[in-house]
This record gives structure tokens, sequence and C-alpha cells, in this order.
């Protein structure tokens, strides 16, 4: 019986062990948006931003949710995956458009509170249909900013 306590109590701390210093940094950018770095490509010269809600004003987590905006119209996004280190989804149709993207973030470093530091943290895969078909596409590098207070 003692022996059974003692590897069930190691074995967390093993596992704690052989994680430390492995795991990749996950991010959470809620409370930010991102705007594409440099020149807005061919086909998306109108994208302004996107963003994702992780949190509620009182911090509590909520199911993401987001949106992506090119000029005036924001596309909602739906079919979300995001684990801190990948993102994905799809967008509501807007006008017979809509648009898919896929991306990670490869060069993650946050400060001493958890903040994004450095431009450049996301790169991805971002996809224009009109009336299903595609017709713009696009490797993308995103900066992150924060809301101002």
């Amino acid at each position: 019986m003692k022996r059974s306590l003692t590897v069930l109590l190691l074995i967390p701390a093993f596992l704690a062990c052989m994680a430390f210093g492995q795991k990749p940094m996950a991010f959470d950018p809620n409370g930010g948006e991102f705007q594409i770095s440099g020149q807005n490509p061919a086909g998306f010269s109108s994208f302004q931003r996107m963003y994702l809600e992780t949190r509620n004003a009182n911090g509590k987590r909520v199911r993401p949710n987001g949106s992506i905006d090119f000029g005036q119209i924001e596309y909602e996004m739906r079919n979300i995956v995001f684990d801190g280190r990948r993102w994905s989804f799809d967008t509501v149709l807007v006008n017979g458009v809509s648009f898919s993207f896929a991306g990670r973030f490869p060069k993650l470093t946050l400060d001493e509170h958890g903040a994004i530091m450095g431009d450049d943290v996301l790169q991805g895969h971002l996809i224009k249909f009109v009336r299903g078909r595609k017709t713009a596409e696009a490797d993308l590098v995103f900066t992150f900013f924060y809301y101002s207070d």
C-alpha cells in the first residue's frame, strides 16, 4: 500500500519535470487585434483587422468568438479552433463572400505579465471565397496590438 501511494505521488511530479521547458508557450489574444504586417496583398486590400475573444469583461473564459473586418463589413467567425498555439476558422457568408483561415503562433515571447512582445507573432493562410469559389489567397504574417484603455 505504501509503495502504491508513493508511486501515485511521484507520477505527477515526474510528468511536471518532463514537461518543464518543453511545452510551447500559449497565447491568449483576448484584449487586442491582429493586423497584417506590411502591405495588404492583392485580394485583401480592404483588410482592417481580426480579433478573437476568449474571456468576458469579468475575465471568465467564454467560448471563442471573433470577426475579421474588411472595410465596413464584419465577417463573424465560426468553426473556431484555438488552443493558444494554433488558430483556424471560417466565416459566415456576407453578400456571397466568406473567408477561411489557418494559422499558428510560431515565435511567442511573453513578458512577466503574459503580454506578447514583438511583431509578426501570427503566421497563417487566408482564403477569400466569392459564391463558393476561391478568388484570393495569401500566406500572411500578422502583428498583434492590444486595445488601448
